[in-house]
């Protein structure tokens, strides 16, 4: 066997070391900082070969769980935070754009008015159940801690299975999020869902 037929193995070899080295660093990076996070709201960082570490923990009996997501082709690095608790019904709430202007314009996407006007200018509102989102969203503490939520540069969904929020970031691995913000964020998801009790 020559060298010149190694070739093609070497760079395979130095590409996929390049890729598990760049890997581990992201998720030794992220480790780092969750570590800071779990320290300050009592979670616990949880590591895999495979995928980011994670934060898990509970708030008030409710599960939660951190994770980050890196950048994808299309989106940035993301962080969600995810309450464990099925809500009773879907609420997507986005901040009015010219998308969802346009979008309602040309009839693609339906939306929810609460009758609040200053709520519905900032956030286009879609559920699976109109009554009890319309019933809920009419608190003034609702309205407002969902406001506080955006304010921080969050998006609030709830899903079939899971309370979310979730926030893009500006830089892969280092994000500027702190365990205070964090535990500012878990007592308003709190309120959010103890208010549909």
């Amino acid at each position: 066997m020559d060298i010149l037929s190694l070739v093609p193995f070497i760079i395979v070899l130095l590409i996929a070391g390049s890729l598990v080295w760049w890997l581990l660093r992201g998720h030794k990076k992220i480790g780092q900082r969750f570590k800071k996070i779990a320290n300050t709201i009592n979670g616990t960082v949880k590591t895999s070969l495979l995928r980011f570490p994670e934060i898990q923990g509970d708030y008030q009996t409710i599960p939660f769980k951190i994770k980050y997501r890196g950048r994808g082709q299309y989106s940035p690095p993301q962080i969600r935070l995810v309450m464990l608790r099925k809500p009773p019904f879907k609420l997507s709430l986005t901040k009015e754009n010219l998308g969802t202007k346009v979008s309602k314009k040309i009839g693609l996407a339906k939306e929810l008015q609460t009758g609040i006007s200053d709520f519905d200018e900032e956030f286009f509102i879609q559920s699976d159940n109109k009554s009890r989102v319309l019933s809920y969203l009419s608190r003034d503490n609702i309205q407002e801690t969902i406001k506080n939520i955006y304010d921080k540069g969050w998006r609030l969904s709830f899903t079939k299975k899971h309370f979310e929020l979730e926030k893009d970031l500006d830089k892969d691995y280092s994000f500027q999020i702190g365990g205070e913000e964090i535990a500012t964020l878990l007592k308003a998801m709190d309120l959010l869902i103890r208010n549909l009790e």
